[in-house]
């Protein structure tokens, strides 16, 4: 896949829906989720998606974007990458393309 700035919105996505699904066990409430902070090229963030104004996000903020947990990092911008990658070559799909089509079609209905 190559990643594009159409695509950049969809990964972006796709990590705040990861990013919130971490659980705190050290917590009183072991069930309570909260927001798993992203970090990107000098970014820090707790921020949903609209929050962060859309310079910040580009291709190459996306493929820098991890979680720090510790001594551990998990490279969540290139694993998204790469899940949209292996997702293309198995199902003969083209993310960018359906994203164009998608923005185009927002624009004609108004979306």
């Amino acid at each position: 896949m190559k990643h594009s700035k159409e695509t950049t919105s969809l990964i972006y996505e796709l990590e705040e829906i990861i990013g919130c699904k971490f659980r705190n066990y050290n917590k009183h409430d072991w069930k309570e989720s909260y927001r798993q902070p992203v970090h990107g090229m000098g970014i820090s963030s707790y921020t949903t998606q609209e929050e962060i104004t859309s310079r910040y996000i580009t291709p190459e903020y996306i493929k820098s974007l991890h979680y720090t947990m510790g001594p551990v990092e998990l490279k969540i911008g290139e694993a998204l990458i790469e899940v949209l990658s292996r997702l293309e070559n198995r199902y003969g799909l083209d993310f960018n393309k359906l994203e164009k089509c998608r923005i185009r079609n927002n624009k004609h209905t108004g979306e």
